[in-house]
């Protein structure tokens, strides 16, 4: 079952709407394939060489095992219903298709995926004289999804991120001294933060947090399948607009005040002093 055999030049020019182009891969080669009878259903395994997936792996190369079962007859009309969790599927007019992208089966599991991939076939029998459907509609996967991530990171992210060094910085500066000192661009001694409205300035830093995780939840739940770019541009469009007017509060906002309690005003440059508040200046 297992006999590996180098496959002909053009080999994968036979099929017309395989798996991995309908999830738009990026194949590069066939290094093997094993073919077959299962169940009374002709098979063929390949090893696909191809791009990696991962967001930061551009140009690098993986491996995937799938799994083809050829259908009986040949028809435009074949509609995967139900698709295995966890799986790309795909379907053209004469074979059925099912992978796991980067996973590469040992041979003696495979007989569990060729019965995963002969149940597919069995169910597009049965159902053949359903309406047409396109391989193209059966679509839950695309690699493009990672340039979305890349994308969005590095425009509604940057915010959020300047945001959060400010957060976690100025919390020790504040539980180191007791205050949060803010200094203007030409100001010698700073306006400080005490109290309340230090807790406060802190609390609206880290307001951009929470959305932050749930865009990395998005990213984690729903990366590669349907409408996933949708859910990733909604939550980043959410971060970015809860981080600018969070930021403009804590900015904006009338909390500051000149000294502490002690009326001891602090420097901006460590050259000057701090000096004792007697008065408006």
């Amino acid at each position: 079952m297992a006999t590996r055999i180098e496959p002909p030049a053009g080999f994968l020019n036979q099929f017309t709407h395989p798996v991995w182009e309908t999830i738009k891969l990026g194949v590069t080669k066939p290094l093997w394939i094993v073919e077959g009878v299962y169940h009374g259903f002709a098979y063929t395994v390949i090893e696909l060489e191809h791009q990696k997936t991962q967001v930061f792996a551009l140009g690098d190369k993986g491996e995937s095992t799938v799994f083809i079962i050829k259908l009986p007859k040949q028809s435009s009309r074949w509609q995967i219903i139900r698709k295995p969790g966890g799986y790309q599927v795909a379907v053209d007019e004469g074979h059925v298709y099912l992978m796991q992208v980067g996973k590469q089966p040992r041979v003696k599991d495979w007989p569990y995926y060729l019965d995963l991939t002969v149940s597919l076939a069995n169910s597009l029998v049965e159902r053949s004289e359903q309406s047409d459907a396109s391989a193209d509609e059966e679509r839950v996967w695309n690699v493009s999804d990672r340039k979305w991530i890349l994308f969005w990171r590095m425009t509604a992210g940057m915010l959020p991120f300047l945001m959060a060094g400010m957060f976690f910085s100025q919390s020790i500066e504040f539980y180191q001294h007791g205050y949060i000192k803010r200094c203007e661009s030409l100001a010698q001694y700073a306006s400080l933060l005490i109290g309340g409205n230090a807790w406060q300035y802190l609390l609206l830093l880290a307001m951009p947090i929470p959305v932050a995780l749930k865009m990395r939840y998005t990213i984690h739940k729903y990366l590669y399948k349907k409408h996933f770019v949708l859910r990733l541009s909604l939550d980043a469009l959410l971060l970015f607009g809860v981080s600018a007017v969070a930021l403009y509060l804590a900015f904006t906002r009338p909390v500051w005040v000149g000294h502490l309690e002690n009326g001891t005003m602090i420097s901006c440059y460590s050259n000057i002093p701090n000096k004792k508040y007697i008065g408006p200046e």
